[in-house]
């Protein structure tokens, strides 16, 4: 028995198995046999060998479950990041890493699964030493010799998480401080504005959204903001007095500090409002 390649006259390479037996012919030894072409089959293995290289080396946690919630096979990604062997996570099911998974939740996500084929959501994780960690979820539904089962791509969102609660302090912070602040592009137009700043002006912050600084301060025009603009651009930082229009026509005093903010390739004015009228 023996495997070979084959260079036809056109160049393309072609795979063969071979089996043959001798057979003594006078003073000869004289092979007999078979020659099959077995490129097909060699393609399908490199594909596998290719599959399940991708599968140890993927940079995500992949996981095959059964549709009673055993685990199946799991990458190396997954198992490391809970801290466990694979041969270990193989003795699990769901139950014991997803605090949140019970049998009658499993069966409703299944059957979700089942009637979409693809599901996406967020849960928890417990890590082998306890600990738990925020994952999301991407699963698929799978069908191979009559049997169904999930292949899901776990991603550790903790990261995401902490970005995400820094993000809701800082809203929080701004929303709810003690000062008018708004946000404005250097054309002047209102971004973003804080409670306070509405209540300053008798507006609601969606109203004052949809504004430019040239209708909440009669010192501004197209004129004159170019100035500001560009002192602003140039020291990063300018503090300077001026007055604001509330909605009902009064007029108030305001000490005002700005500061220079780029996001994304651009340019914003971020601006902290004083009331100095008395």
């Amino acid at each position: 028995n023996y495997t070979g390649r084959f260079i036809k006259p056109d160049g393309e390479t072609i795979w063969f198995s071979g089996k043959s037996v001798p057979r003594v012919e006078g003073e000869s030894v004289v092979f007999f046999g078979v020659l099959m072409d077995v490129t097909a089959q060699k393609n399908m293995e490199t594909s596998l060998r290719l599959t399940q290289f991708c599968f140890d080396s993927a940079a995500v946690g992949i996981y095959h479950i059964q549709s009673d919630g055993r685990i199946l096979n799991v990458n190396s990604y997954a198992a490391g990041m809970l801290g466990y062997t694979i041969e270990e996570l193989l003795t699990l099911s769901l139950w014991d890493i997803d605090p949140f998974a019970n049998e009658e939740g499993f069966v409703t996500g299944w059957n979700r699964l089942a009637a979409t084929g693809i599901d996406m959501f967020e849960t928890v994780h417990i890590k082998k030493n306890g600990s738990r960690i925020p994952v999301e979820i991407t699963s698929n539904l799978l069908e191979y010799d009559g049997h169904q089962f999930s292949i899901c791509f776990v991603q550790d969102i903790t990261e995401r998480k902490h970005i995400e609660k820094s993000l809701r302090i800082t809203q929080a912070s701004f929303d709810n401080a003690n000062i008018g602040i708004h946000l404005v592009d250097l054309n002047g137009r209102i971004m973003e504005v804080n409670l306070k700043f509405a209540r300053q002006l008798g507006y609601t912050m969606e109203e004052l959204k949809k504004l430019r600084i040239h209708d909440i301060d009669p010192s501004v025009n197209d004129e004159t903001w170019h100035p500001i603009s560009e002192e602003l651009i140039e020291k990063g930082l300018i503090a300077y007095e001026s007055t604001h229009v509330r909605k009902d026509g009064s007029v108030l005093t305001v000490e005002i500090f700005a500061n220079l903010v780029e996001y994304e390739d651009k340019q914003y004015a971020i601006a902290f409002v004083q009331d100095i009228t008395e």
